[in-house]
């Protein structure tokens, strides 16, 4: 049945797979800057200025905007050991209350992190080599753990396609 809810699910479901192509141009973006930077570190004895700062903005990157994603795709560990001995209604009941925790635990996360970059902000906090302002980077991650714990509160009340969960 196609209720506001399931579009809305669905829509948030393959979200994650359209950011999930900004992690994935982060990576290949990193892997040729530190490519070149050896080849010009080893042949011309220069490298490239900033290469540490931009390894570490790009880290933040492939890592957060991928997190989402790999929550849908259920990348990550999930242990049903005890779960899957118990009946399917309490094993549901019990992941559900874990996926309820995980997403409050995620949205603090992602306020944190967004009060974070509000004050790297307002101090002008940047890095120490290219100087580039690290409260973008705190709204970045604030951004990507907002959206995870969305994704991880739909897959807690079940709202998507049918037939998702385990």
């Amino acid at each position: 049945m196609d209720t506001p809810a399931n579009k809305t699910g669905s829509i948030l479901k393959k979200l994650p797979e359209y950011v999930n192509y900004i992690s994935s141009a982060a990576l290949a973006l990193l892997m040729l800057m530190v490519t070149i930077n050896v080849i010009l570190r080893a042949v011309f004895k220069s490298p490239i200025m900033g290469v540490y700062d931009f390894t570490g903005f790009l880290t933040i990157i492939i890592i957060g905007f991928g997190l989402a994603y790999c929550s849908v795709k259920d990348g990550h560990i999930e242990i049903t050991i005890l779960t899957d001995k118990m009946p399917k209604f309490i094993g549901k009941a019990i992941t559900a209350s874990g996926r309820m925790i995980s997403f409050i635990i995620l949205s603090v996360t992602s306020y944190a992190l967004f009060k974070l970059g509000s004050r790297y902000m307002q101090a002008n906090e940047l890095s120490v080599t290219t100087q580039t302002p690290l409260g973008i980077f705190a709204y970045a991650l604030s951004f990507c753990f907002m959206f995870l714990s969305l994704t991880v509160l739909i897959k807690a009340l079940g709202i998507g396609k049918a037939g998702d969960e385990k």
